[in-house]
């Protein structure tokens, strides 16, 4: 059975995936949660892992305008400390979020 339908969710545009490439491009994050949401409830957590894997890698050739990254020119060592560095913010920040709403404000800070 294939989890993913025959046309967008936004713009009813046929494709293979949720969003079509147009709507992936210019979808706010509000588009975006929906969006994995679908995919969280149709999918195994590997196949999700697989999807948003192959999205960045997609995503990566619009941006650079090629598949291959090792050749890109970027510092990979500094690249991933920055995205890690961006990811614990994030995390941090909407594990905090999610204390406050159960109402646990204590913070071991």
């Amino acid at each position: 059975m294939n989890p993913i339908p025959n046309h967008c969710i936004e713009c009813d545009t046929p494709t293979m995936d949720i969003l079509c490439d147009e709507c992936k491009e210019h979808a706010s994050f509000i588009n975006y949660v929906k969006y994995n949401r679908q995919i969280l409830k149709k999918t195994n957590m590997n196949e999700r892992i697989l999807k948003l894997i192959q999205e960045r890698l997609e995503e990566g050739e619009r941006k650079y305008g090629h598949e291959n990254v090792e050749n890109d020119g970027r510092d990979f060592i500094v690249e991933a400390l920055e995205e890690i560095l961006d990811c614990s913010v994030y995390v941090a920040a909407k594990l905090i979020e999610i204390q406050i709403r159960k109402g646990n404000n204590e913070s071991n800070t």
